[in-house]
């Protein structure tokens, strides 16, 4: 039987929300962005979360683990971009590259409007409603985020978006989660992709090809900060403890976003519905009308190594 509890904390960026069984342990941060930042499956970590400290929130916002991409993922260079006939500027949080990073919900209060458990999957609702007074992003929308849990070890992520302003607005949605390895050089990636996006130094597309990374490649001792187009919304992870499955379907171009960070302790694989910087170079940008809604759903499945 899976259960939910709500646990509170002195520092309330730290309230989560506890999915448990003698199998399945997750919690979810509605004031961390709704992140998830644990996922033990049979005692093995999988998604790399924060400690439950100061410590902790700091490297939250430093790496934003987990973090949900809206409304675009990635980065915006500069953070400026064009709409509608209109210039805005977003605010730029990585100053040392002077870019807009990673969204704008990722540091939001998220409130929790449905949960419930039972034998076969527990799910904890959570929602943000935007009035519009975004700094370079003034459209009004109710945003929900949908996580379920299942016992055999899947996870499914829904986000559900509407359009609640009267004029259309641009946007893509990713999700930032970092797979725990602790031997990332053993490790290899299975997906099958059509373009390859190459970033400078200010991590931002410059170049894009066609792909020519093998559907299967092993990390070995190489470092990633790519992103790909894919031609399947598929991508499996094999880890020396276990194996990842990520799917993310939609009837739409699916994109990826491959990053090992010099500590090479995890590996974040990120699905987007968009590139990096899509906002300026359009690959993949949407646009949502008024009153319309998106709906965008990820699965994640971990199989344990024998």
């Amino acid at each position: 039987m899976l259960q939910i509890k709500k646990i509170t904390n002195p520092n309330d960026l730290l309230d989560h929300i506890y999915i448990y069984n003698a199998d399945i342990s997750c919690k979810i941060f509605p004031n961390l962005g709704a992140s998830v930042q644990e996922f033990i499956v049979k005692g093995l970590s999988i998604i790399d979360g924060i400690t439950m400290d100061q410590n902790g929130i700091d490297a939250y916002f430093n790496t934003h683990k987990s973090a949900i991409l809206f409304p675009f993922p990635n980065r915006v260079k500069d953070g400026n971009y064009n709409f509608g006939g209109s210039n805005y500027q977003l605010k730029i949080n990585e100053p040392k590259k002077h870019n807009a990073i990673h969204g704008m919900l990722f540091d939001k209060h998220f409130k929790i409007v449905d949960h419930s458990a039972n034998t076969e999957e527990a799910s904890v609702s959570l929602s943000f409603t935007s009035d519009g007074t975004m700094e370079g992003y003034p459209f009004k929308f109710f945003f929900i985020v949908k996580y379920s849990i299942k016992p055999e070890g899947a996870l499914s992520v829904t986000f559900d978006i509407k359009n609640t302003d009267k004029v259309a607005f641009p946007f893509g949605i990713g999700w930032h989660p970092y797979f725990i390895s602790e031997k990332l050089e053993k490790g290899s990636l299975s997906f099958a992709s059509k373009e390859h996006f190459i970033f400078n130094e200010r991590s931002i597309p410059d170049t894009i090809k066609i792909s020519e990374i093998p559907s299967t490649f092993s990390i070995n001792n190489h470092t990633y900060d790519d992103g790909f187009s894919l031609i399947n919304a598929s991508v499996i992870y094999k880890d020396s403890k276990y194996i990842l499955a990520i799917n993310f379907e939609n009837n739409i171009i699916p994109y990826l976003h491959i990053y090992t960070p010099d500590h090479r302790k995890n590996i974040a694989i990120e699905p987007m519905t968009c590139a990096t910087d899509a906002f300026n170079n359009k690959h993949g940008l949407l646009e949502l009308k008024p009153n319309r809604s998106f709906k965008w759903v990820i699965e994640i499945k971990i199989a344990l190594s024998k």
